[in-house]
């Protein structure tokens, strides 16, 4: 009894684990987004950063369009792409927020 429990435990992390992925890169997308309106409003971006920021955001989600226009679902080449790109664009807002210059 205790066996199956476990199998089945198991087979529905398995089942879990690619729609997990995909909520994770939506929501870091989403609070890369904030952080860049919030420094913009805050005046930790200058107007040229802010922009720029913005403009890598929606490359990102372009790239993922790209990447589910395919075959519907997004491979694991693709997907460390975008997490690659997320990460830089993270590392750089984090950045530009705490460079000293203000608007």
């Amino acid at each position: 009894m205790a066996f199956l429990v476990l199998s089945l435990a198991q087979t529905a992390a398995v089942a879990c684990g690619p729609q997990r992925d995909r909520v994770g890169m939506n929501e870091r997308q989403w609070r890369q987004r904030s952080n860049i309106e919030e420094g913009a409003a805050e005046g930790d971006l200058t107007r040229k950063e802010a922009r720029h920021l913005r403009e890598r955001s929606r490359d990102i989600a372009e790239d993922k369009r790209d990447a589910r226009q395919d075959d519907g679902r997004i491979d694991n080449r693709e997907r460390r792409q975008i997490h690659r790109e997320q990460r830089d664009l993270g590392q750089d807002i984090y950045d530009q927020r705490h460079d000293d210059q203000t608007r």
